[in-house]
């Protein structure tokens, strides 16, 4: 029985890998082909990174990547998906089918997110004029039960502004995905601290995901 493999490295610690061990009788082959060229490149936050999912495999770009036959490159930086300029030119020195842009957070006002994001988005655009962007706003977080987060409401409008922006000048292939709207008020089972998804939230995460990228794309979805 053939069966096709993937081995995801770890997401917060280094790995040395000394040897893949496999039955003695058994053949490897060549996978079948990614369905896009290049892979789709995550950057953002702890969140991206995949903080807290069980395991690798757990992650939602490793679930939606999957589900899309697509390679990635997970840019999640705990603590640190700030956005700097020198990130920009780094993220937009990569060849990618998508770009999806996951943070936000990591910012502590949202006048600092306000100094980095269109700029972000404009380093990319500058290398890529054509390659699709998705931007991710702020996914729900539980202390938003007890009454209105202004920092993050802040940052969801922001980030819509940005988009509607470029949108408006004529950009195509900018497209915004409401964090709410991947894991909201009705889903805090999903979270695992009030703020980080567990796996469940993740799977929610690659889900609503999915189904925009696989439209923006032109991509079959698998299961």
């Amino acid at each position: 029985t053939s069966r096709e493999l993937t081995l995801y490295l770890p997401l917060y610690m280094p790995v040395k890998v000394l040897g893949i061990g496999v039955d003695a009788d058994a053949t490897i082959e060549t996978a079948n082909p990614f369905a896009l060229p290049k892979p789709i490149v995550f950057y953002g936050t702890s969140i991206t990174q995949g903080g807290c999912a069980s395991r690798s495999g757990m992650s939602y770009q490793a679930i939606l990547c999957r589900r899309l036959n697509t390679d990635f490159v997970n840019l999640g930086f705990s603590g640190n998906g700030k956005g700097e300029p020198e990130m920009a030119q780094a993220v937009a020195g990569l060849d990618a089918s998508c770009f999806v842009l996951d943070f936000a957070q990591n910012n502590e006002t949202v006048e600092s997110l306000k100094n980095v994001y269109a700029p972000f988005v404009e380093a990319i655009r500058a290398k890529h004029p054509d390659t699709p962007i998705v931007v991710v706003t702020p996914i729900y977080s539980a202390r938003e039960a007890w009454g209105r987060d202004a920092r993050l409401d802040g940052m969801r409008e922001l980030i819509r502004d940005v988009a509607a922006r470029r949108i408006a000048a004529g950009d195509r292939n900018i497209q915004i995905v409401e964090g709410a709207d991947l894991l909201g008020p009705s889903q805090g089972d999903g979270l695992v601290d009030g703020t980080h998804p567990n796996d469940l939230g993740f799977e929610w995460m690659a889900d609503g995901l999915a189904r925009r990228l696989s439209k923006m794309l032109s991509l079959k979805l698998e299961r």
